[in-house]
């Protein structure tokens, strides 16, 4: 149990796909695990904490947005994805890759939809569009 908490810690640190194989290949009783496993509500507060180190915090004012920052500028395989920014009063920003675009524009139909209470507190209202 030990061996496989000390995999799971450094898979977590690592990100590495080749060290979730390694995991998945090792042979573990899933009884014995199930009954060592601590319980979701012990542990929670670990995970939330962990997953929000890499998480940005939300900006305070819409002048706070730096859309240049490469995290917004490119998806993870360094394809563009912001698609523009008015960077004005009325702030309008879009996200699209130009994968999502052709899906979008060989689509007969789109399902749009829009929310005002989840979004931003310096937002109006958060806009997406998907294919249908």
């Amino acid at each position: 149990m030990d061996e496989l908490i000390n995999n799971l810690e450094q898979f977590s640190n690592s990100q590495s796909q080749r060290g979730i194989n390694k995991i998945l290949e090792q042979e573990y009783d899933i009884e014995e695990l199930a009954a060592k496993m601590p319980k979701y509500d012990n542990i929670r507060d670990r995970f939330y904490t962990k997953r929000n180190q890499d998480i940005p915090s939300l900006p305070k004012s819409l002048e706070r947005i730096d859309s240049s920052l490469p995290r917004f500028q490119k998806t993870t395989y360094k394809k563009r994805f912001l698609l523009f920014d008015t960077d004005d009063k009325e702030r309008i920003i879009a996200f699209a890759s130009d994968i999502q675009l052709e899906i979008l524009s060989k689509s007969k139909r789109w399902h749009v939809d829009d929310t005002f209470k989840c979004c931003p507190t310096i937002y109006y209202q958060i806009l997406q569009s998907m294919p249908g």
